[in-house]
């Protein structure tokens, strides 16, 4: 088993949630987050003040070819997205 950990930007969280229930993946977990930076990295009024960029996290359990495939076509489709691989065990 795969767990992929999925950031990207939080206005961008509607389209990947439609993404991944168009393609059949309907078994993840959602998480708001929040990523700190420098100020200089940080592009709106909003974030430069607060020192954080508003991110979406997901995590989906798959095996381990279909994890990878996912992660493939996720890169493919979307830009400015980070992807972690970890394999794991359930209990």
């Amino acid at each position: 088993m795969t767990m992929l950990d999925i950031y990207i930007k939080a206005d961008s969280k509607d389209n990947f949630t439609d993404f991944l229930l168009k393609n059949g993946y309907d078994d993840f977990f959602y998480i708001d987050t929040k990523k700190y930076a420098a100020k200089h990295m940080l592009q709106g009024d909003e974030e430069q003040v607060s020192g954080r960029q508003s991110y979406a996290m997901f995590k989906i359990y798959l095996e381990h070819d279909v994890a990878i495939n996912l992660a493939r076509n996720l890169k493919k489709q979307f830009s400015n997205i980070k992807i972690y691989a970890l394999q794991c065990e359930a209990q």
